[in-house]
């Protein structure tokens, strides 16, 4: 595996940091049952959600609410966090964090690093040009170019991270429980906001982490309040480009790779495709576990809906971020799903 590092320093020697504005942490669960370790973080971000009463006229819905991740500070859920990881860095001493990203990520990364005085090291496959790059060097992060794909660029983060005594911020088991637990407030947020909890919540599948965490948020309320059902949960990815929705469609018990030769990435695709899904089992397990349902978004669909959502709600939103709207859109009108409030978590704004 080839590296280019257009800009790399030695980590910081790292004094302990004490971890600040620590929130009450509510119990998390695994669909297993197995209780969540606390992060002991607070990622609330509170934004409101938006009554879409045009869609619901044009679809037949009873209610359709739209979660809309594009307010956060650069522009998609992954804020929240990357907020997390660096506050979990600070606390376990760390001076600098490394992450692998495509771009959302990266930058959002890079931000929270610079605002918690952390270096930041950002993996990025070589054949990526993302604009984002640019935000990313501009908040002072070190851009590492890999010679792989985006799996294996996360694979590059994590050995420096093992040989440089770095934060690792990528998804997977290591930091788990961080990342899941900053998504839980999308799911507490939507809880808190309605009367009840909605019958149908979708969002979009790239790694699993955010749906996992948006499931594990409205587990929580359930287990405090009786009266608080679960929602099933609803996943949309980039068609036969993701191994959740893949795995699911063919019945697997777990989160089955694909093959990497197989994988299209396309501009509209990007921030959705992986032939390997980090937290693909515990997205698998919500899914079925709430009797949700997983399913396919072709390109042209997420560019449709994303121009719809501008004309007709009025936000700006990436095209990707529409896939769990798309499949549950997709769904109602092939089955007419039963009445009640329907959720669509949209992860991120048009940058």
């Amino acid at each position: 595996m080839n590296e280019n590092r257009e800009r790399i320093d030695e980590p910081p020697a790292a004094g302990y940091l004490q971890q600040q504005n620590a929130a009450k942490q509510y119990p998390l669960y695994f669909p297993n049952g197995q209780k969540v370790p606390s992060s002991g973080i607070d990622s609330r971000c509170g934004h409101p959600l938006i009554r879409a009463h045009g869609l619901e006229r044009r679809f037949g819905l009873e209610k359709l609410f739209l979660k809309f991740e594009g307010f956060n500070p650069t522009g998609t859920q992954k804020d929240r966090i990357a907020a997390a990881q660096a506050a979990d860095a600070r606390s376990k001493g760390f001076g600098q964090i490394t992450l692998a990203t495509c771009g959302n990520y990266g930058v959002a990364g890079a931000r929270a690093a610079a605002d918690a005085g952390l270096d930041c090291v950002i993996f990025i496959p070589a054949k990526y040009h993302t604009r984002r790059i640019t935000e990313m060097l501009n908040v002072g992060a070190t851009i590492v170019r890999v010679e792989s794909d985006y799996e294996g660029a996360v694979e590059a983060s994590r050995s420096y991270a093992e040989k440089s005594w770095v934060y690792d911020a990528n998804p997977g088991p290591n930091n788990a429980h961080v990342q899941l637990a900053a998504y839980a407030e999308i799911g507490r947020e939507i809880a808190g906001e309605l009367a009840e909890n909605p019958a149908l919540v979708a969002a979009p599948l790239s790694n699993g982490t955010t749906l996992a965490g948006v499931y594990q948020g409205f587990d929580s309320a359930a287990r405090e309040n009786a009266s608080k059902r679960r929602p099933k949960i609803v996943g949309g990815s980039t068609l036969r480009q993701n191994p959740i929705v893949s795995s699911f469609l063919n019945g697997s018990e777990r989160c089955v790779d694909l093959d990497p030769s197989a994988i299209r990435e396309t501009s509209v695709n990007e921030p959705l495709v992986n032939w390997r899904a980090a937290d693909g089992d515990i997205a698998l397990d919500a899914i079925r576990e709430s009797g949700g349902w997983a399913g396919y978004a072709a390109d042209y669909r997420l560019v449709e809906t994303s121009r719809m959502l501008r004309r007709e709600v009025g936000i700006d939103v990436l095209p990707a971020a529409t896939a769990g709207l798309v499949v549950l859109l997709d769904s109602h009108r092939l089955h007419h799903q039963d009445g009640g409030t329907f959720v669509a978590v949209l992860t991120g704004r048009r940058l």
